[in-house]
């Protein structure tokens, strides 16, 4: 049984991780952000293209709809070791988005998931999933426990910013 969590601290959580990723993003220029210095030859705009689609399949976990807004994850989802190919598949199918998209995109993913976690009771989140998985799992790995990496490697590569 994983521990039991409440839905206020879950929401406190994204804010502050979010809070704290757009801190990162507005120390950039538009140069900055389209420059591939992340690891793997990413850019900022890449990340967040990232992050966005990530953002919609906890969507699709939350609030399912036909079709998905992530169909190339089957509703099973994915192992642990098939994430990498995803995501450069994910990378391939968005390196080429335009910046003011890429940015409107993540900020709407993201209001929509902290809208639809709002909507979640404490029991909601704690619903089990495949696995050893629950629901409030699914959501903080794709938001305040994925945005620290994005926000680290950020930092590194800009670290006058």
């Amino acid at each position: 049984m994983a521990e039991t969590v409440n839905k206020q601290e879950i929401i406190t959580q994204i804010e502050q991780s979010y809070a704290a990723l757009e801190a990162a993003l507005e120390a950039l220029n538009v140069g900055q952000m389209v420059e591939p210095a992340l690891p793997g030859g990413w850019s900022v705009k890449d990340a967040l293209a990232h992050l966005s689609v990530w953002h919609r399949r906890a969507l699709d976990i939350i609030d399912p709809v036909q079709p998905p807004r992530v169909p190339a994850i089957p509703p099973s989802g994915i192992e642990d070791d098939q994430v990498d190919t995803f995501n450069a598949r994910f990378y391939a199918e968005h390196t080429g988005d335009l910046l003011p998209d890429v940015l409107a995109d993540f900020r709407e993913s993201y209001r929509q998931l902290l809208a639809s976690t709002q909507r979640l009771s404490d029991a909601d989140l704690m619903k089990p999933l495949a696995g050893d998985t629950w629901l409030w799992q699914v959501i903080a790995g794709n938001t305040y426990d994925h945005y620290p990496e994005h926000i680290e490697a950020i930092q590194a590569a800009f670290p006058q910013a």
